[in-house]
């Protein structure tokens, strides 16, 4: 048996890495143009689980001796780069992202990683083995899930025929895979039209104007209030997974120690969407039942700097979120709901750690910056002083 050299072992580790950091972004950027409220919602977890994964290779990179950022990423020939760039801007059904990514790319990935770990060297690099054993059976799992998944769309209506999954098939092969490296290539920017609200099934019902806010009587002392409000907060989970996969999409440049906090703050929403919508079950309800108002969408999302993104998201939606979680978790207790008391208390607390994230970053961004700094804490306010829904004050609101 030829062991693989460790200059062999950190290039393709190398190249592991950029693979999945470009389904961390092709799959941020889908999140928000994927209407069924399930894979969405597992997409949000799949952002944390394949940047923990191109995390790893990262520390392990490292310690390999690879410790500068130039030495953390191969990128292989323009046709594998073009091929991602394909799926990027023509992979519209939910079907086709599933097969593309979820099942085709990551079962070369495994293939490659399989192969790997056999020219594997133990116990010198047991280290890269147990990094390599963890992603492979997490994409195994992914996998899996990405073909039950297109079964249940086919269920539905969205058929994937065999002859399309051929085609699939041949255009990954002609993209030559990541292991070539003739005529590398330069990652593409993953762009967005302006959008104006989220994606959501086509059933649900969406208050356009503001000012109609005021008819969701939201309360917490009875079912009927709890629904409307375990609704609102589930699709308020949606919107932060949605926002938060746009931003790890756009903005490629960004620390990297912050795009895994905001993949991991993506999973945390994701975890919130799931507990909300088995409470809201509980109580009778279920997604889609009530309206939705998409005020503040526009005024985040399609903000160029990624700063006033934070600014008005995390450390102002998010902080004024907390404050009637306290109220929410208080009123559940005194009505008896403790099962209700005890769910938001632990996304509360979640989300006290989401403001300080955009906190973290808005400091740490603007460091030496003052006037940027002074114009990304400004934009909340000055949002907020013209669009805001109906029973929210200004002096409500809280930016630290």
């Amino acid at each position: 048996m030829k062991y693989l050299s460790k200059e062999e072992v950190i290039d393709r580790l190398r190249r592991y890495r950029f693979v999945k950091n470009q389904i961390l972004e092709i799959i941020g950027g889908w999140v928000l143009s994927t209407p069924e409220v399930k894979i969405k919602i597992q997409y949000g977890r799949q952002l944390y689980s394949d940047a923990s994964h191109s995390d790893m290779l990262k520390q392990r990179l490292y310690h390999l001796g690879a410790r500068t950022d130039d030495r953390q990423i191969t990128y292989p020939a323009q046709k594998f780069i073009s091929y991602l760039e394909d799926i990027w801007r023509n992979a519209t059904r939910t079907s086709v992202r599933l097969y593309t990514i979820d099942v085709l790319l990551r079962s070369l990935l495994v293939d490659m990683i399989r192969q790997q770990l056999e020219q594997t060297s133990i116990p010198e690099d047991k280290g890269t083995e147990e990094i390599l054993r963890k992603i492979m059976s997490d994409d195994y799992a992914r996998i899996s899930w990405a073909n039950s998944a297109i079964v249940e769309l086919a269920e539905q209506g969205e058929i994937l025929d065999d002859s399309v999954k051929q085609q699939l098939k041949e255009k990954l092969n002609q993209g030559g895979g990541f292991m070539e490296s003739e005529n590398p290539g330069v990652p593409f920017r993953k762009e967005f039209a302006y959008s104006r609200m989220p994606i959501r099934p086509g059933d649900w019902k969406i208050i356009e104007d503001p000012n109609d806010y005021a008819e969701k009587a939201n309360t917490f002392d009875n079912v009927e209030g709890k629904r409307r409000l375990l609704h609102d907060l589930m699709d308020g989970e949606l919107c932060s997974i949605e926002r938060l996969g746009k931003m790890l999409a756009e903005f490629s440049e960004l620390p990297w120690e912050m795009k895994l906090q905001l993949s991991k703050q993506a999973w945390d929403e994701s975890r919130h969407a799931e507990a909300q919508i088995r409470r809201l079950k509980e109580f009778g309800g279920k997604v889609g039942d009530y309206p939705v108002n998409y005020w503040g969408w526009e005024v985040d999302v399609n903000r160029r700097d990624p700063l006033e993104r934070l600014a008005i998201s995390n450390m102002t939606f998010e902080s004024e979120a907390c404050k009637h979680m306290n109220n929410w978790i208080e009123t559940a207790r005194a009505t008896g709901d403790e099962e209700s008391a005890r769910l938001i208390e632990f996304i509360l607390m979640d989300e006290v750690t989401h403001v300080q994230i955009g906190k973290r970053w808005v400091e740490e961004l603007t460091k030496g910056e003052p006037e940027h700094y002074k114009k990304v804490m400004a934009y909340p306010e000055s949002v907020l002083q013209t669009i805001r829904p109906k029973g929210i004050k200004l002096d409500d609101l809280e930016q630290n």
